[in-house]
């Protein structure tokens, strides 16, 4: 029996918090594997390279706009629908449209959230829980574990041999402006870190977010020992931070990811708060609560990250 499983948030991130969902569905299909549906945005494919339970990755179709784009939506799910033929679907959402593609494709079985799941005022991360225990589908681990690539973790150590540790990587980006603690502030955090560490820092973007990074390296007080790694492929840039001694940036899909790495990921809360799906997360927030990116300190951050950079040791 073929299981499939759609995840139609466009979010890294969003991947991220559904995973112990996904893992679950396959944990039970009779095969231990699953296809799954979602978005290519996610990075579903490099996220689950080494991950034994995703037998293949299928990109969901970018919905179009318009008067017409509900039916065209529909129907080009369903021919994607068509190709995997999956004998029973999980939809981790409750848009109709992924109802009525699975229908109109063919597929035997398929579930969905119903209102009761829809109307939780959580995360993604525990509206995708309550779906399978609603269903009867035991979650062994409820928390989020990735494994990198082997053979990018090989070469990504090769490529840092002789650079002190210990290893800080940092992500300064994030999809939402209002989520982006300002560059400024990152390089400030990056130079007292520098002063009371012999280490490296990395920090590590998406090939837009180019500028910034380039920005915090270039204004350290110690370009030398900040290093500019925007535009790495997914799966060097986890297996960067499956070797580094932490990880630190705004909320956004690389922390997210380091953390299911099992790495130290501290996550600057201004404005938002993730799901909590990994006890290696742990959160920077403003002493006066979610307010502004603003309202978190550099103080904050360098004491947090020091201190658990002290724990490592």
């Amino acid at each position: 029996m073929r299981i499939g499983v759609v995840q139609p948030l466009p979010g890294m991130g969003d991947m991220i918090w559904m995973m112990p969902a996904v893992r679950a569905i396959a944990e039970n299909a009779p095969d231990g594997k699953i296809t799954l549906f979602a978005p290519a945005s996610t990075q579903a494919q490099a996220l689950f390279q080494s991950e034994p339970w995703v037998e293949r990755v299928v990109d969901l179709p970018r919905g179009k706009r318009g008067a017409l784009s509900f039916f065209a939506n529909m129907v080009s799910i369903r021919g994607m629908l068509r190709k995997a033929m999956p004998d029973r679907l999980f939809i981790l959402h409750d848009s109709k449209r992924y109802i009525r593609a699975a229908r109109f494709a063919g597929v035997r079985e398929f579930r969905s959230y119903t209102p009761a799941v829809s109307r939780l005022q959580a995360t993604g991360w525990t509206r995708s829980l309550a779906f399978l225990d609603e269903i009867g589908v035991p979650v062994a681990n409820p928390l989020s574990r990735l494994s990198a690539c082997r053979n990018a973790s090989h070469a990504m150590l090769g490529r840092l041999a002789g650079l002190p540790r210990p290893w800080i990587a940092v992500a300064p980006g994030a999809t939402e402006s209002a989520r982006r603690w300002a560059p400024e502030s990152f390089v400030a955090a990056v130079d007292r870190l520098l002063e009371h560490t012999a280490g490296t820092v990395f920090v590590i973007g998406a090939g837009h977010e180019a500028e910034t990074v380039s920005f915090i390296q270039s204004r350290s007080n110690e370009p030398d020992r900040v290093k500019a790694l925007s535009g790495l492929p997914l799966d060097q840039a986890m297996a960067l931070m499956s070797l580094a001694d932490c990880v630190f940036g705004n909320d956004s899909g690389p922390v997210n990811v380091a953390a299911a790495l099992d790495k130290p990921a501290y996550v600057l809360c201004g404005s938002s708060t993730p799901a909590m799906h990994s006890r290696n997360l742990h959160l920077i927030l403003p002493p006066d609560g979610l307010s502004t990116m603003e309202a978190v300190s550099v103080e904050q951050v360098v004491e947090v990250v020091l201190a658990g950079l002290g724990a490592c040791s």
